[in-house]
């Protein structure tokens, strides 16, 4: 069955969800990767947590978001579905992975998405620039 963009409701076969995409087709999503995104959104990193305290309940210029959603195979740390931006925070799980991030990141923008990462430090040490840099990047969307 088919929702509305980014709505995941259950199949009648039970074992699988589907997701509607902004495109209409639809994504497999299995309950494995929907049960790890929900254990991420409940043990976010501190520096998420920072940027999450910032984004949620629009509070980035009334743009709203949704956090730990997937985007066909990855997890994205947080959505803003009406402009198709994703906000990536590095931490250090990433540190040594650079091609893969690049491989995500491009993988991502073939979709139409359009990717912001910034590291821990940056949330840490100018948390208010890095949602400058978000809100530029919607307003200029």
């Amino acid at each position: 069955m088919v929702g509305g963009a980014g709505i995941v409701i259950p199949s009648p076969i039970g074992r699988r969800w589907r997701e509607a995409s902004d495109e209409g087709s639809n994504l497999s999503v299995t309950r494995d990767t929907r049960d790890f995104a929900k254990q991420l959104r409940h043990n976010q990193a501190p520096a998420e947590k920072l940027v999450w305290s910032e984004l949620r309940n629009r509070r980035c210029g009334g743009f709203k978001f949704r956090r730990q959603v997937q985007i066909d195979r990855y997890i994205v740390d947080f959505l803003c579905i009406a402009k198709k931006v994703v906000i990536e925070i590095d931490g250090p799980t990433h540190e040594g992975r650079e091609d893969y991030d690049a491989q995500r990141t491009q993988h991502i923008e073939k979709r139409g998405y359009h990717v912001l990462r910034f590291t821990n430090d940056d949330v840490y040490e100018d948390l208010d620039a890095v949602v400058e840099a978000i809100f530029e990047c919607l307003s200029s969307i």
